[in-house]
């Protein structure tokens, strides 16, 4: 047990971490060039512009950020990135099944519509789903998507924090 509580304040240091590089664009780290940035309504990307320039004053601002986010979301419901975004703040506040549900959210709206689905919308996910000791859970995801893992960029990075982490609690992580 004292090995697991260990193993979460590590992975919500490394999530609070990089919520910090986060806040400079959320957006970008999953959209794919070519979708229109007004694909919201006005309302809702004021809303979501307005929490992320908030967040980039600090955790402190966290509540702030989410009535914010929860505005975006009432005036467009399918504001994916709202979701997202949501999603993380509740994770860094270890509000873990909240997050859970705003990233399902948006992967979600994200499947339905079409649109890139974010390999780093996964990582949270599995990552929420370990926190909150669903290791099944996190397994499958993180192996149902491995190759998004390597790709030699941040998206390894987060796989390398989280994999040793997994591996540990829950017992190997097949690769394909």
């Amino acid at each position: 047990m004292r090995r697991l509580i260990s193993t979460i304040t590590l992975a919500a240091a490394i999530m609070c971490s990089l919520a910090s590089s986060h806040s400079q664009d959320v957006t970008d780290t999953y959209r794919r060039s070519d979708q229109p940035a007004d694909e919201y309504t006005a309302e809702s990307q004021a809303y979501y512009q307005q929490a992320k320039d908030l967040l980039k004053e600090g955790p402190s601002k966290a509540p702030e950020v989410i009535a914010l986010l929860k505005q975006a979301i009432a005036a467009d419901d399918s504001n994916a990135d709202a979701y997202y975004l949501l999603g993380r703040i509740y994770n860094s506040t270890k509000q873990f099944e909240e997050a859970l549900a705003q990233f399902d959210r948006a992967l979600e709206l994200r499947e339905s519509d079409g649109k890139t689905i974010v390999p780093g919308m996964r990582f949270y996910r599995a990552s929420t789903l370990f926190k909150l000791g669903r290791c099944e859970e996190a397994k499958q995801l993180l192996e149902s998507h491995w190759a998004f893992w390597q790709d030699g960029g941040r998206l390894q990075a987060w796989y390398e924090s989280l994999h040793p982490q997994v591996e540990q609690e829950c017992g190997d992580v097949e690769k394909p």
